[in-house]
């Protein structure tokens, strides 16, 4: 068995929504296709990525670089440790 499973381009597409916390009646509407489809493909999702919730289906995603997360901005410069005071 391979280490990374082999999600769809649909399957990686519906995971990225569920990353951006859509519910399946938006991913539904986003794509355009049957609240019932993205249904089968959530739970295609969840057993090949061997987890139980959406939660842990982004995080096994992330962890294996199957799902791409935008670069987190540096923090405000208020909030930088050096610019603290005590």
């Amino acid at each position: 068995m391979s280490a990374e499973p082999a999600l769809t381009a649909r399957e990686k597409e519906i995971l990225q929504l569920i990353y951006h916390g859509k519910s399946n009646m938006q991913i539904a509407a986003a794509l355009g296709i049957n609240t019932l489809t993205v249904k089968d493909h959530v739970r295609k999702i969840l057993r090949k990525l061997n987890v139980r919730n959406r939660t842990q289906a982004v995080g096994r995603a992330v962890a294996l670089r199957i799902l791409a997360l935008p670069e987190m901005p540096p923090p405000p410069s208020s909030m930088r440790p050096s610019t603290l005071h005590h």
